[in-house]
């Protein structure tokens, strides 16, 4: 008689039998993997969208607090100051539309734009005189991830005095 030898090892039934089943059970991982990855990254975009804005946003204002004059344009707003030396120093704010992408620039160079986390456009770039000293400014932007649209509204006051200057129309 011959003495058999426990066999260890899987049989092809059972192997017919498992690899469906896991392959099922890696697709469905794979399938939650790539959607918390796309939500993550639209996340991510959505938070450059708000972090680009409200920098712009910072940017425009602090130059108006310490602006002479301004003079708000269809297209943007054109701040004048002193520095030092006493020479007056002219800034300007414009939408740009470079390739189809609406960027913020202050004096030509971009505030806004695309990085890798994201592509966002400026949908709205609105300055109004609320009263002589006073300057409302609208600015809103668009994620072209994710689609999302942000505006931020913000006041600044003309706070330097030397001239005598304000908000023109």
């Amino acid at each position: 008689m011959v003495e058999r030898q426990d066999e260890t090892g899987m049989t092809l039934l059972e192997l017919v039998v498992a690899l469906p089943l896991v392959a099922m059970l890696l697709a469905g991982l794979s399938t939650m993997f790539f959607l918390l990855l796309h939500s993550c990254w639209a996340d991510i975009s959505d938070l450059e969208l708000q972090q680009q804005l409200r920098l712009a946003a910072v940017a425009v204002t602090q130059d108006m607090m310490y602006a002479d004059r301004a003079k708000i344009e269809e297209d943007g707003i054109s701040l004048w100051t002193r520095s030092q030396s006493s020479l007056p120093r002219q800034i300007v704010y414009r939408v740009r539309d470079p390739g189809g992408k609406a960027i913020l620039t202050k004096n030509n160079q971009p505030l806004t734009g695309g990085s890798i986390y994201g592509d966002i456009r400026i949908v709205k770039f609105q300055c109004r005189k609320f009263n002589e000293k006073t300057i409302v400014l609208e600015l809103g932007g668009r994620n072209a991830f994710t689609g999302k649209i942000l505006v931020i509204e913000t006041a600044a006051v003309l706070e330097n005095k030397r001239s005598g200057g304000g908000a023109d129309e």
